[in-house]
């Protein structure tokens, strides 16, 4: 894949087969309630999770908020791509009560309602370097969504973190800081349903962006955590700075990691 703006090239949608089938798109501002009650539970019970916010399981609604800031400021911020992967099952219409849910008239008229199940969320930043593409939500959904994200978040108060071990983690753990530079790629959050978990969806969600950097010869940059390190290796990642090494997570592996794309052989290298 050749370099070009990423107003067209994102967001990457790799083409896929998995059984049984889920499907990629990006995610929607509606998507929002889903992604974070996904992304939360999916970090529930990590070490870094731990570490930053104690008390998630006493103060869990807090948690549960600040995800959905979290998740939302993403969705808002157009030079972050969020992508969905989403199963879809099929809820016929009641079609015995006039007045019960679903019920669309006679059998000959009604039709099935299909629900979609978001299963994994993979959001991230393009590189600085690129210019900042048009929004792709609607503005009136993206306005009240962010006046709603400006008031809550001045107000809230996460009960859930810890005072002084979360802003030192932030402070501290920065690889935009320290290896991004302007021409690279950073994951921002790479989250799959539990039942989802080792069944190639995160694998899928990263395909297409890691062909993309590969083809602009461009670097991938996350932090990763134990659990998810052993994925990113299995896709090429290598660890640059390890989280235990300055916190005390409670548990071993995982960092900031980092992809490269593979070196192309030219003429003279050989």
């Amino acid at each position: 894949m050749e370099a070009s703006d990423p107003s067209e090239t994102t967001p990457l949608l790799p083409n896929h087969k998995s059984d049984p089938p889920f499907h990629l798109r990006p995610a929607r501002l509606s998507d929002i309630t889903q992604l974070s009650s996904l992304a939360a539970s999916a970090y529930l019970n990590s070490g870094l999770t731990l570490y930053r916010s104690p008390l998630a399981h006493t103060y869990l609604p807090d948690y549960l908020h600040s995800f959905y800031l979290r998740l939302l400021s993403k969705l808002l911020n157009p030079r972050t791509i969020t992508l969905v992967a989403y199963t879809t099952s099929i809820d016929p219409p009641n079609l015995f009560n006039p007045d019960g849910p679903g019920y669309k008239g006679p059998v000959s008229d009604s039709e099935p309602k299909t629900t979609e199940h978001i299963i994994g969320t993979l959001a991230y930043s393009i590189p600085p370097s690129h210019p900042t593409p048009a929004s792709s939500h609607p503005f009136f959904p993206r306005l009240y969504h962010r006046l709603y994200h400006l008031f809550s978040s001045y107000f809230f108060t996460d009960r859930s973190l810890h005072p002084f071990r979360a802003p030192h983690f932030l402070n501290t753990c920065n690889p935009a800081g320290k290896f991004i530079g302007d021409n690279n790629y950073y994951i921002q959050t790479l989250a799959v349903s539990p039942a989802w978990q080792r069944r190639g969806v995160g694998r899928e969600m990263m395909r297409g962006l890691l062909e993309a950097a590969g083809g602009e010869g461009r670097e991938v940059w996350l932090e990763a955590s134990p659990t998810g390190e052993r994925l990113y290796e299995a896709l090429g990642f290598r660890i640059e700075e390890r989280f235990w090494e300055e916190f005390d997570v409670g548990e071993r592996g995982g960092g900031v990691m980092g992809w490269r794309p593979p070196r192309r052989e030219v003429a003279g290298d050989r």
